[in-house]
């Protein structure tokens, strides 16, 4: 199950042109003890009290710093979960694309997976996941080959992965040689947004526009929300307006949702 999830963790970070991230196994214990106390509450939480069944310090520390995912009806299966954390759809953080920034975080250069299954009676299960993805025990250098900015979605991207009710999201890597730098410093406050269908030629309407320069990952992210997106048709995202390192930059790339 580990392995598998590291594995779905570097397919997405592929589809992103992101280098790939190794196992964390210092973090193990911990992350399968927050997922064994987020099904034995039946409930998710970055801070569970200590009344909490099954709490421990370390599986608290763990919620504290991953990813959180609680399935319950069928068993389903670890894309699933990762499929959830990159749409954003079903967030309890209202058009927050926070999980997202975490998996696709340049700089992330380990994580840890735990996910706990149990039967709820009747032939259902109820299950919940726990990814690190900072503070961990394991650390790796700077990864290099970084690109000069990502997005969701970008390229070729697989259907599995996305969601017509996603919010788009868009990150600048103005510093390759640090987190933090000049990428905390990118600024989308002019940037402008056109998503265009290459075939028709005709501009999608957007909504759910915002851009912030928290540390949720690469601290710097511009979301919208077009609508209409259709699989199989390919869309050209212009954006105008970001200023980087103080100079106004212009960026443009293409998607295509695919099954």
């Amino acid at each position: 199950m580990i392995a598998g999830a590291i594995a779905i963790t570097n397919e997405i970070r592929a589809l992103h042109n992101l280098p790939p991230v190794a196992h964390s196994a210092a973090d193990d214990r911990a992350v399968q003890e927050s997922a064994l106390m987020m099904v034995a509450n039946n409930a998710l939480s970055h801070d569970p009290p200590s009344s909490w069944s099954c709490w421990t310090q370390a599986g608290r520390d763990a919620a504290a710093s991953g990813n959180l995912a609680f399935r319950s009806g069928s068993f389903g299966q670890n894309f699933m979960v990762f499929a959830g954390w990159m749409d954003e759809v079903d967030n309890l953080s209202i058009d927050s694309v926070g999980h997202r920034r975490w998996i696709l975080d340049p700089f992330l250069t380990h994580t840890a997976f735990g996910r706990v299954v149990t039967s709820s009676g009747g032939g259902g299960y109820r299950s919940a996941s726990v990814m690190r993805v900072f503070d961990l025990a394991t650390s790796g250098a700077t990864p290099s080959g970084l690109p000069d900015w990502y997005a969701y979605p970008q390229g070729d991207y697989p259907a599995k992965y996305y969601d017509t009710r996603a919010i788009h999201s868009f990150s600048v890597i103005a510093d390759k040689s640090t987190k933090w730098g000049a990428n905390r410093n990118v600024d989308f406050s002019a940037a402008s947004v056109t998503v265009r269908d290459q075939a028709s030629g005709g501009v999608l309407s957007l909504s759910k526009v915002s851009y912030d320069n928290q540390g949720f990952g690469l601290p710097n992210n511009l979301q919208f929300l077009p609508a209409g997106v259709q699989e199989g048709r390919t869309y050209e995202v212009t954006i105008a307006n970001v200023r980087v390192n103080a100079s106004p930059r212009e960026y443009s790339y293409t998607f295509r949702i695919v099954s």
